[in-house]
């Protein structure tokens, strides 16, 4: 039983920072994207 949660734990874990990391990446990819189109 330990090992299953301790599993659980470790994928909420890694969705959670891979979200955060994707969010941060879509961010600044857009920034990149809005500094470079003409105004």
């Amino acid at each position: 039983m330990g090992t299953v949660l301790a599993l659980l734990l470790l994928g909420i874990l890694l969705t959670a920072l891979g979200g955060a990391a994707l969010e941060i990446a879509a961010r600044s990819s857009s920034r990149a994207v809005n500094r470079d189109l003409p105004t």
